[in-house]
């Protein structure tokens, strides 16, 4: 058992959320009366950057504005800083410099901790469990601890059928560049998605000079909309009340729906819809982008006072749109993408397909479509289920409760998972990925700032004594 002046707290999990959580951490440690043993537990070797900035390419370019990617919440421009002495300045970003910025801060904060006396121990290795009690227990590939404070950080799970799993020409993760480089010059290829990280992984294999041509595959066929770089106007602002759901959803859907040669409607998501985007926002910025910039500091604090009937009919009917949106592409890489489109090298199959391992090549069929492709890349996004394994017991033992999204039931205030009565558990935290469902929006910085920060305030808000830190 620790020293009663000693708390002990766990990130499981060592990604932007991470960083994040330790930044929010390191500054409320000035004011705690307790010194801290803080553990991190990281299955990769990189520290910091996680999934979404582990690439080192910079091919791969940040869809959101630098103005809300600070680890600070209170300084909020804290990026912005960052950049100025960086080469890009404060052009398009790269996710692989963001990835450089965390990395950094991270380090200082950690710094910072070790100098005030308390300390900090990384350890690269897999999580095996995590068990509820009055301490929490960690039990990883090389030790077992019991810990006062357990944060779940564990982020998103590629989107893989159980049976691609063990197929060798089924790439998971968009993002694994080690497997994209793999893929054999002049092989065809199929790409599962149709979002921004299927966009991304036609341009690092342009990049990469492997393929020839690009097929992207999908049910809907919809592409993103493209995110201007200009700033907002300067009359626009957060919203100084919470909406409800409905007014969200009108205030957001009444912008992207948008008209050319007079009455001709032009659904979003064709590459005509895209260049017709792209020059719109090479001029000015979008009504819609400006209304996600002004809900999406709220929109969690939405969800929060959203009754269950609801937030169901939202999951079932707009969600899918809010994400559409989220998922925007800034304009260079808008460019890029359309140019392999007018160059014939781009092919989009939408509709109801079917997908066959022939273990010599991949089958799709279509509704009146053949293709076979050499590999078949993953880009239809990740799911929450990170954590699952971890929680086993407890989720069987209804200790925790999993929601429709197969998120944590999490209580929003102090973002502690809630048990099958709605009761939080004392020192067990969730943030991200794990929390979907409970969050709206779990891939957004300045959305996860605001979980860390709640994070940390809870734990703080306990004194050293209390009955929560002993065994």
């Amino acid at each position: 058992m620790p020293h009663p002046e000693i708390v002990s707290i766990a990130i499981v999990g060592g990604g932007a959320s991470a960083v994040l959580l330790l930044v929010a951490l390191e500054k409320r440690a000035t004011f705690f009366p307790a010194l801290i043993e803080l553990h991190i537990f990281e299955a990769n070797k990189t520290l910091g950057r996680g999934c979404a900035y582990g690439t080192k390419s910079d091919v791969y370019m940040l869809n959101t504005s630098a103005k809300s990617m600070s680890v600070h919440d209170e300084k909020q421009i804290d990026f912005i800083d960052w950049l100025q002495d960086r080469p890009n300045g404060l052009g398009e970003v790269p996710r692989s410099l963001y990835g450089d910025y965390l990395e950094q801060r991270l380090r200082e904060a950690t710094g910072r901790l070790v100098a005030k006396g308390h300390s900090v121990h990384i350890h690269f290795e897999t999580v095996l469990s995590i068990n509820i009690g009055r301490r929490h227990r960690i039990r990883s590939e090389q030790r077992q601890l019991h810990v006062d404070h357990c944060i779940v950080a564990t982020g998103g799970r590629p989107n893989v059928p159980v049976r691609w799993m063990n197929s060798d020409r089924y790439i998971p993760s968009a993002l694994d560049e080690k497997s994209l480089l793999s893929i054999p010059k002049g092989s065809s290829v199929g790409i599962l998605g149709t979002g921004q990280s299927a966009i991304d992984a036609c341009l690092f294999l342009e990049h990469a000079q492997i393929v020839d041509r690009y097929t992207l595959i999908s049910r809907d066929g919809l592409l993103p909309r493209v995110n201007s770089d200009l700033d907002r106007p300067r009359n626009a602002g957060h919203p100084n009340h919470i909406f409800s759901l409905s007014e969200m959803k009108t205030r957001v859907l009444r912008t992207i729906h948008w008209q050319t040669n007079g009455d001709k409607w032009l659904r979003p998501g064709s590459f005509r819809a895209m260049e017709i985007d792209l020059k719109r926002a090479l001029r000015t910025r979008p009504s819609w982008q400006t209304a996600m910039s002004e809900l999406t500091p709220v929109i969690n604090r939405i969800w929060e006072h959203t009754d269950h009937q609801s937030r169901e009919h939202f999951l079932r009917h707009d969600f899918k749109t809010l994400r559409h949106l989220r998922s925007a592409i800034p304009t260079v890489t808008a460019s890029k993408f359309l140019t392999l489109h007018r160059h014939a090298r781009l092919e989009l199959l939408a509709g109801k397909y079917s997908l066959r391992d022939k273990i010599t090549h991949i089958e799709y069929k279509g509704r009146d479509m053949h293709r076979t492709f050499n590999y078949l890349i993953n880009a239809s996004g990740f799911d929450a289920a990170s954590f699952v394994d971890l929680l086993a017991d407890d989720i069987t033992n209804r200790r925790v409760s999993v929601n429709s999204l197969g998120g944590l039931n999490v209580e929003a205030q102090s973002m502690r998972p809630l048990t099958a009565k709605d009761q939080p558990v004392l020192g067990l935290y969730a943030i991200g990925y794990p929390a979907l469902g409970s969050v709206l929006i779990v891939n957004s910085i300045e959305l996860i700032r605001q979980c860390a920060t709640a994070i940390a305030n809870t734990i703080f808000s306990v004194r050293p004594n209390a009955s929560e830190y002993k065994s």
